[in-house]
């Protein structure tokens, strides 16, 4: 598993991915963990055998599953030659009796904070004495922190920190970098990102800090990330008090850039906006409840249902309190919470948040405004989506309705009407009228979007599939290859949406009964699925169940069955026993039983 992949998930998500992969290993295998924060209940539960071996580390922590080895702190010799390689210097005779009581007795042989003050002692060329000062200076330091006993020693290591890096030193402009720097997480952002989330013009003072030891920068790849040591980050942070309200430009900055079609790419984003939350802890204002509606967006477009529905709730919670029941952010919230109940299969759930957040619209922004459409557009959706076909239709036509008077003809957003409607005819088996509709949004599309434009392609892709529900399967192959072409340029070879067109290929291809090209596109779209939404997305788990097809019809039920089995659980895991895809994996399922003269089986699929 490489950084790149492991970065999407979260602390316990990474921890069930360790041990998945170490269950996989063959050869003998040392792994350290260092324990810090976080722990995982079952971490005794990790596979040790002949072949694995894990060590623990931990300042904090009583692991009773595990043997304990007491490790003593290094002696004043070893300390004084690490102090003297981070200094880049040999300490002078004189000097001597200073060093030796701020590694004693001040910082009471602590190994890191020992590193650090040799660090500042180069950055700020103290001497020897003038350090010992900073460190040992009973009016700087403060209780903060967590008191760490150390051999019948209470002492504070942010307080050796704000010792060593005191704000009221710095600028006015440094401090204010190191406001911002404050709150982002310990993963670090590329330094160009956070050049335009602060609007920094003179690099200089980045540069200086940098120099300074309070911000360390680092290259992955071929990009430069900045970041702060967690304990000076937490430091800084109990120094200067940023707040969510003063610092709204910046909160808001953080996603005015993220492209909706490009939302798959901003994972780490969601990493930076959750430390963010933390850090503000209970502040109830407009703009953390803007940062834990943004979050729960992006967890959505990642599949973590569960964890969107916390950040919009939280949302929800604060806008309701800070603005009001009937303000307009607050039916955001619904609405949005309305989408995930929706992604969910909870469709009862997604219905009574969009009529909430309908009837707030219509009362305080009119029957004719954009937001109240929106809301009847994800109400025509939620239908759709139930086979109630009619009533889908009477909300997509209000949409209509309302933009056909409020927009131009040729607006975009009409066009997405006109395409809803279409998939509501394709849906019904009215061929005729859904590629009615799909061509007039077509039109408009290419009229003002272009040709090379996702839109545009989403259009293609539609009518690739009434074609292909027709059995008209070269026009259906037409227009899917016109949509990849256009998601492949635009968007790249390892978006979800160029996924999306392999997949629709691999289905032409599946109903042509040419299964060994199904199976080629297939494998492509899982391939770009596993990779960009993971291996838990309702999407990756198409992918298997589409692979698990082709085998079926290859009368391969063992592979079959192993694909099959994969979509479910995946299913069943991310969407929950009651949605709709769930009875797909288990009519799936039934029938390679069936097929197998597994008639119990079959049934318990089946039934």
């Amino acid at each position: 598993m490489n950084e790149y992949d492991f970065e999407k998930f979260s602390f316990d998500e990474q921890f069930i991915k360790i041990k998945n992969y170490l269950e996989s290993l063959r050869e003998k295998t040392l792994l350290l963990i260092d324990i810090n924060e976080g722990m995982p209940t079952d971490l005794e539960n990790l596979p040790q055998n002949s072949n694995i071996k894990i060590l623990f580390t931990t300042r904090k922590k009583k692991l009773i599953f595990a043997k304990e080895i007491q490790i003593p702190s290094l002696d004043y010799k070893d300390l004084k030659q690490i102090f003297e390689k981070n200094a880049e210097e040999k300490i002078r005779k004189e000097d001597e009796p200073y060093l030796e009581d701020i590694i004693e007795n001040i910082l009471d042989f602590n190994t890191m904070i020992i590193a650090l003050a040799a660090k500042v002692k180069v950055k700020a060329r103290l001497t020897m004495k003038a350090l010992h000062d900073t460190l040992n200076n009973d009016r700087l330091a403060t209780q903060v922190g967590e008191n760490i006993k150390h051999e019948n020693k209470i002492y504070s290591i942010t307080e050796h920190i704000l010792n060593l890096f005191s704000v009221t030193k710095l600028s006015v402009a440094e401090q204010e970098i190191l406001r911002y720097m404050s709150l982002i997480d310990y993963g670090g952002v590329a330094i160009s990102q956070f050049k335009d989330w602060v609007g920094l013009e003179d690099y200089n003072i980045l540069n200086s800090l940098i120099d300074g030891g309070w911000i360390i920068s680092s290259n992955k790849g071929d990009t430069e990330l900045i970041f702060m040591h967690p304990v000076i980050s937490d430091a800084v942070f109990k120094q200067t008090k940023p707040n969510s309200t003063e610092y709204k430009d910046f909160l808001y900055g953080l996603f005015d850039d993220v492209d909706q079609e490009y939302a798959h790419k901003y994972f780490y984003l969601i990493r930076i906006l959750e430390f963010i939350i933390k850090k503000f802890g209970n502040e109830e204002t407009k703009e953390l409840g803007y940062i834990c509606n943004q979050t729960g967006y992006l967890c959505n477009e990642f599949g973590d249902y569960d964890k969107a529905l916390e950040y919009h709730f939280k949302a929800l919670e604060i806008r309701e309190k800070v603005l009001s029941k009937d303000h307009p952010d607050t039916a955001i919230s619904y609405n949005n919470i309305g989408l995930v109940y929706m992604e969910k299969g909870k469709y009862d759930k997604a219905l009574e948040y969009h009529f909430k957040a309908l009837e707030i619209r219509e009362k305080v922004l009119g029957e004719d405004h954009f937001d109240t459409a929106a809301s009847y557009n994800n109400i025509g959706g939620v239908y759709d989506t139930q086979g109630e076909y009619y009533k889908a239709l009477e909300y997509y036509f209000k949409v209509l309705v309302i933009f056909e008077k409020i927009l131009d003809k040729d607006h975009p957003s009409t066009a997405a009407t006109y395409n809803n409607i279409g998939n509501v005819y394709n849906y019904k088996g009215e061929y005729e009228k859904a590629l009615e509709c799909f061509f007039k949004s077509l039109k408009i599309r290419e009229k003002v979007l272009g040709k090379d434009q996702p839109y545009t392609a989403t259009s293609y892709n539609n009518i690739g599939d009434v074609y292909n529900n027709k059995g008209d399967y070269d026009k259906a192959l037409k227009y899917y290859s016109k949509a990849l072409m256009i998601f492949e340029k635009i968007l790249g070879k390892n978006h979800p949406n160029t996924a999306t067109s392999y997949n629709n290929i691999g289905s032409v291809y599946n109903n042509k009964g040419e299964y060994d090209n199904a199976l080629e596109y297939y494998e492509k779209a899982l391939v770009i699925r596993e990779k960009i939404l993971g291996k838990d997305h309702p999407d990756t788990a198409t992918s298997y169940n589409n692979i698990g097809l082709f085998y079926n019809h290859k009368g391969d039920y063992e592979k079959a069955l192993e694909y099959y089995l994969k979509a479910l659980e995946i299913r069943e895991k991310v969407l929950g026993k009651e949605h709709p895809d769930m009875a797909i994996s288990y009519n799936n399922i039934g029938a390679v039983y069936n097929h197998k003269g597994d008639y119990e089986k079959a049934l318990e699929y089946y039934l």
